[in-house]
């Protein structure tokens, strides 16, 4: 269908706007109703840290890498929806990876529908392996894009 197409080369391109070094995310929700992007959102570290406040390493004590700061693509793009998400509309998003159980949780918070992810490369991991189950439970439709 070519309006995946569409939304999925709007999150690659996001994701190219990531200053993560190893893993770049890009996100697009758009309204299925309104046929238009509702937001977009990329991996980053929150506002008001600067440049070299964070590292970006992937390694060693919990605090000192990027995980305990990061805001993953997905929650970025429901934080900057800029409208409430209509319940009556269905919304679909569109990533440029899985999300992990915590965005899960904020995607079936506020109301969307489908997940439309291009890559899943931590699928066996925990993190992921609970999104899955947790976006089942909420009837939450994912599907890998082709």
């Amino acid at each position: 269908m070519e309006d995946k197409k569409y939304y999925m080369d709007f999150a690659i391109k996001m994701s190219k706007m990531s200053k993560d070094p190893n893993t770049k995310v890009g996100s697009v929700i758009s309204s299925n109703a309104l046929y238009e992007i509702v937001s977009v959102g990329i991996n980053h570290f929150p506002r008001r840290i600067k440049e070299g406040e964070i590292s970006w390493r992937r390694e060693g004590y919990f605090e000192d890498t990027k995980y305990a700061y990061v805001i993953h693509a997905e929650a970025d793009a429901i934080l900057g929806a800029t409208l409430p998400l209509i319940p009556e509309h269905e919304y679909t998003l569109y990533t440029t990876m899985f999300p992990c159980n915590e965005c899960a949780k904020l995607i079936a918070r506020v109301g969307i529908n489908k997940v439309v992810y291009l890559d899943d490369k931590y699928h066996e991991l925990p993190a992921w392996v609970a999104s899955r189950k947790l976006l089942k439970l909420a009837g939450i439709e994912f599907e890998q894009y082709e």
